[in-house]
């Protein structure tokens, strides 16, 4: 027997049973009853972690880095599913660039020569997760762009620099092994900022 749902809007009291909704066209009606990403971060399996001081992006895809590297160690139980990625610009670079983030995989190796940044629970002050975080590292390999989002402007150009903030909404995904970084085609300041959900395999 194929499951049947019924079209137009319901009005249920707590406690009650109802049917499944559909609209005029068949389709499912769901709605969200709390932000997007309130289930990940209730159940302490989303992340985040922001430079807390000014930091240059090192230019292009260098392999010894600075800037904000997330990376995911070859033993762990999760993959990592970038939600979110924000830059904010100090000062003016130094030409124009666009700024996005790149990534990498290697099975053998980890991350060398690193200093790190701390890592966050989204529900503050929970576990810490597996993923690791850095504002220097030595990468593996040499890493390739994975998405561009914003431009970085000279005061030449006579345009203002605003912060960007974007959605990515999972469909990053950092398997064992493998990093993210936020980087720019030439030398950029400013503060970044990456957020995950972190994965059973």
């Amino acid at each position: 027997m194929l499951n049947e749902i019924k079209a137009g809007p319901r009005v249920l009291e707590d406690g009650a049973t109802g049917e499944a909704r559909a609209g005029e066209y068949g389709e499912a009606i769901v709605s969200q009853a709390h932000g997007k990403y309130y289930e990940a971060a209730s159940r302490r399996r989303l992340f985040f972690t922001a430079n807390q001081a000014a930091k240059a992006l090192s230019i292009a895809l260098a392999t010894t880095y600075t800037g904000l590297v997330v990376a995911n160690p070859r033993m762990s139980s999760v993959n990592l599913a970038i939600v979110r990625v924000g830059w904010a610009e100090s000062i003016l670079s130094v030409g124009l660039a666009t700024i996005g983030i790149f990534g990498g995989y290697d099975a053998d190796a980890e991350l060398g020569t690193t200093t790190a940044l701390v890592v966050y629970n989204c529900k503050l002050l929970g576990p810490h997760g597996e993923a690791n975080a850095f504002h220097v590292a030595e990468l593996p390999t040499a890493p390739v762009w994975l998405e561009h989002y914003m431009g970085a402007f000279t005061a030449s150009t006579l345009h203002d620099t605003m912060p960007v903030i974007v959605d990515v909404d999972g469909a990053i995904i950092v398997p064992p092994g493998a990093y993210v970084a936020i980087g720019a085609l030439v030398a950029c300041t400013g503060l970044g900022s990456i957020m995950w959900e972190e994965i059973p395999r």
